[in-house]
């Protein structure tokens, strides 16, 4: 082989490598090397206490998680965390309750703020069937600050249990994905809302 054609196939193996460098930044169910963390609801490695559906003809979720109807039933999830840190958390799902459903946020089997131990999600219009009804929610406290809480580096186990909802409803939802982003991170990068809450 000329040195010409050894320098092509080396330049050309470099620039390979930088880009595939570049490609691994995107996050996902074990973070993928990015600060942020966004975990597929499809992604779940154990449940107990009922029976997930998925569904992929829904309107602004790619495939959603359904049926997590019964009281008490757990998703869990294992997320890796790139990095210590303090991190909030937003939850992306939809539903067409008349009352607010519950669910519980806990890391490695402890809600790591009391508000993780019960999430208020609101009713956003309905499940997504012929519209974008899906509500990107940042757990907040109170005073509607986010909560912040702090991780160390490496694997965890997420689980979220359903927790009922008011008014005798059942507590399902239509759920798409979660969050562990950082403070300042845009919780709209879950995907694009079609409900804002509060407003």
């Amino acid at each position: 082989m000329q040195k010409s054609q050894l320098l092509v196939m080396t330049v050309i193996s470099v620039i390979t490598l930088i880009i595939g460098i570049s490609c691994t930044t995107t996050g996902g169910a074990t973070g993928g090397g990015s600060t942020e963390i966004i975990v597929e609801a499809e992604a779940f490695t154990a449940q107990e206490g009922g029976k997930v559906q998925m569904f992929s003809d829904r309107v602004g979720a790619d495939t959603l998680m359904a049926y997590w109807g019964n009281g008490g039933h757990n998703v869990s999830w294992e997320v890796n965390v790139p990095k210590d840190g303090q991190y909030k958390i937003v939850l992306r799902y939809c539903h067409g309750r008349k009352a607010d459903v519950y669910r519980s946020f806990l890391i490695d089997g402890k809600a790591l703020d009391p508000v993780l131990a019960k999430i208020v999600c609101p009713p956003t219009g309905g499940f997504a069937k012929t519209a974008n009804d899906f509500a990107n929610l940042t757990v907040v406290d109170a005073s509607g600050k986010s909560v912040l809480i702090t991780l160390t580096a490496g694997k965890h186990t997420v689980t979220m249990q359903n927790l009922g909802a008011d008014a005798g409803e059942k507590g399902s939802i239509n759920f798409d994905k979660f969050g562990i982003l950082t403070p300042a991170a845009d919780p709209d990068i879950l995907g694009k809302p079609g409900v804002v809450l509060g407003k």
